[in-house]
């Protein structure tokens, strides 16, 4: 068989199942290799990425996940990743640094240079923070004089960010916010989880992903909005520079709740993973936004920069 074949090409339906559990097999294998011995990492990852063939890409891609899910909830997991021009120790287990380290593929690269495009003195608002990536780079650029502040209310991304920032340094530096933002100054709801925490959202009818991931459990979150916890925090919107939003279909509430902020904000930039006339997009430009493309994705579903 020629090296470019793949188990897709097998015609028997047992022969493709035996091919699919070898590859499996030898991948496990692999990977419980590299977890006894961890210096025989680096030349995986340069092999792995310089693949040209399909069955040493497939087998490549098999084994880091195997080798990830050996890896995840264990403290081996960190790994030194250079993210636009800053060393970062970051978890290649999650998929904001396993794309980057395994492939050379950054996650979210239009998002990521914008955030580091920050400078000290400057204000960073993360909304739907999950395991911190953005507030990390964010706190590694606005100090001294800035200030960054995360939103996240799923306590698993919570914890995980909170170690994300200790391990790099800067976990005094970031105000982490235990609630969802929206446009209820105060209360509770439901947020409705996947296995991923990322897709986590208080509306699942609006999740962009609602028709492939199941939403099988919840839990009650506190709520607030920007406005009010900026003004009870003394935090001055003149001072913002940047706002993200990612909260999986219910940036609209936060756009509403954040009303005050964007009147008082001169300088204030929005980036906002929607699509060109949803609700969001609609408030933000009547606002006095105008709107470009960042990462899109999906068609055009994707993160979008609003500026005046």
């Amino acid at each position: 068989m020629s090296p470019r074949s793949n188990v897709r090409s097998l015609k028997h339906p047992r022969l493709r199942t035996w091919a699919r559990g070898a590859r499996a097999a030898v991948a496990l294998g692999i990977a419980r290799g590299l977890h006894r011995f961890p210096r025989a990492e680096p030349l995986f990852v340069r092999v792995g990425r310089g693949a040209r063939w399909w069955w040493v890409a497939s087998l490549y891609w098999h084994s880091h996940e195997a080798l990830a899910a050996l890896l995840r909830n264990t403290p081996q997991r960190f790994r030194p990743i250079s993210v636009e021009g800053l060393q970062l120790t970051l978890d290649i287990t999650n998929y904001t640094a396993s794309f980057r380290y395994f492939h050379g593929v950054p996650y979210e690269p239009g998002l990521t240079a914008l955030v580091a495009a920050l400078r000290p003195g400057d204000v960073f608002v993360d909304v739907g923070a999950n395991v911190g990536l953005f507030a990390l780079i964010a706190a590694r650029r606005v100090f001294p004089g800035g200030r960054v502040i995360a939103f996240e209310p799923h306590p698993r991304a919570r914890l995980e960010m909170l170690e994300l920032l200790a391990r790099n340094g800067v976990a005094g530096m970031v105000e982490v916010v235990e609630a969802a933002a929206s446009d209820v100054p105060q209360g509770s709801a439901r947020l409705f989880l996947t296995d991923d925490s990322v897709l986590s959202t208080l509306n699942p009818q609006e999740s962009p992903l609602a028709a492939d991931f199941a939403f099988t459990d919840s839990i009650d979150v506190e709520l607030t909005t920007v406005d009010s916890w900026l003004q009870r925090r003394g935090v001055e919107a003149v001072s913002l520079r940047l706002v993200k939003i990612d909260v999986e279909g219910c940036e609209d509430a936060v756009v509403r709740g954040m009303a005050a902020t964007l009147r008082a904000a001169p300088r204030l930039v929005v980036a906002c993973e929607t699509s060109p006339d949803s609700a969001a997009d609609r408030l933000l430009r009547e606002a006095g936004f105008t709107r470009r493309p960042l990462d899109v994705r999906h068609g055009q579903f994707g993160n979008y920069v609003y500026e005046r």
